[in-house]
């Protein structure tokens, strides 16, 4: 959902399924820019819920969303660093920064509450401040705890494999290179979407080596179904003390459109456009097909692909079916540790229509400001 499409990223996007631990204490020390991150000490963290009677108990997915491990913030892992924030809009909430490619021009800015964890904005600028090719979301749940509440990324305590349904606004802008500003984008804008989050305890394996020095191999695996007819799912995984380390993009292969520009049998598009997989049947329908990563231009067969059962919430109907894993960020290279601290500000320095401007300037079109004392929370 957060755009993890293949024709967004600039290196490979990293970024959400299982939970296993009690709340622990964090506070993380800062030393970073005036307006973005840094500058704040967190205060304990504080117990949330209680334990549901005659099931699974739910788990505090804190320790894992956050690099706890990370105490002197002093490494990045798989180019990610998290670190304590301020909220760009001026409350006072829990506020924490994921900055993603060894670099301050890609972030995402995440919101705590009492019982959700929120994405309200994510930046990504591959021109930096030239603007060339820079957009940015600004999440807003329906309903949501807090002043400026974003879009529920995880609830803060969830019950291994329980769905949870959200329900979120999008304004997305684009830079507009013509007049140096921010433009609002109504195609990649959303008044109202439903998403369905779960979490799931999961073994990782790095094929391509892990050389963090953590030796990770269990995550925290959050699946986030939201394409409205499931067509689309992707994952994201969760080292506890360690952040995120692991992001999929899978596609249901019974729907993937057929490519019409290469003339070549079995070849299939993402539903983006920008991937090309070719699919080979097995003679009984209940075996996993065969699928290759293909050159976008010539449609020549590249690497075997994972092929795995999955169900969304969007087509019961259609029960557990095969989806193809386009994308996995443990194939794409090794694990890395590395000594380093991003942290991003939230200027616009390319928005030269308007000096001075941060990500809280952008307008308000489908999400909502920082409600003023007293106003009652917008709806669905």
């Amino acid at each position: 959902m957060r755009g993890f499409a293949s024709g967004e990223d600039r290196v490979g996007r990293v970024w959400r399924c299982a939970l296993l631990a009690v709340a622990v204490a964090l506070a993380l020390s800062a030393r970073g820019t005036a307006s973005g991150v840094g500058t704040v000490r967190w205060r304990p963290d504080e117990a949330v819920g209680a334990k549901p009677a005659g099931r699974k108990a739910a788990i505090d997915v804190l320790p894992y969303f956050l690099q706890g491990d990370d105490r002197r913030e002093e490494w990045t892992l798989g180019g990610v660093d998290m670190l304590p924030g301020r909220d760009p809009e001026g409350s006072r909430a829990r506020t924490y920064v994921e900055a993603k490619f060894h670099s301050r021009d890609f972030y995402e800015v995440f919101k705590l509450t009492r019982s959700e964890l929120q994405i309200r904005y994510e930046v990504y600028r591959p021109g930096g401040s030239s603007g060339e090719g820079n957009w940015i979301r600004r999440f807003e749940e329906i309903g949501g705890e807090g002043d400026a509440p974003g879009s529920v990324w995880m609830r803060r305590r969830m019950v291994a494999g329980e769905r949870v349904t959200t329900r979120c606004r999008i304004d997305r802008f684009r830079f507009d290179t013509a007049t140096r500003s921010y433009v609002h984008d109504p195609a990649g804008s959303v008044k109202d979407l439903t998403i369905v989050i779960s979490v799931h305890e999961a073994d990782v394996a790095w094929p391509e080596g892990d050389r963090s020095g953590f030796g990770i191999r269990r995550v925290l695996r959050l699946v986030s179904d939201w394409h409205p007819q499931g067509q689309v799912i992707e994952t994201y995984d969760y080292a506890r003390g360690k952040g995120m380390v692991g992001w999929r993009w899978l596609e249901r292969i019974s729907t993937l459109p057929a490519d019409t520009t290469l003339g070549k049998p079995n070849l299939c598009r993402c539903v983006d456009g920008s991937g090309l997989v070719e699919v080979v049947a097995t003679p009984n329908a209940d075996d996993a097909p065969a699928a290759y990563r293909c050159d976008p231009k010539t449609g020549a067969r590249g690497a075997q692909l994972t092929v795995v059962r999955m169900d969304s919430a969007f087509r019961k109907d259609l029960g557990s079916v095969w989806y193809v894993v386009f994308r996995d960020l443990s194939k794409e290279g090794p694990m890395v540790r590395k000594d380093e601290r991003i942290a991003p500000t939230y200027d616009l320095p390319e928005w030269t229509s308007r000096p001075k401007a941060t990500i809280a300037d952008l307008p308000y079109v489908n999400t909502s400001p920082a409600r003023a004392k007293g106003d009652k929370r917008r709806g669905g």
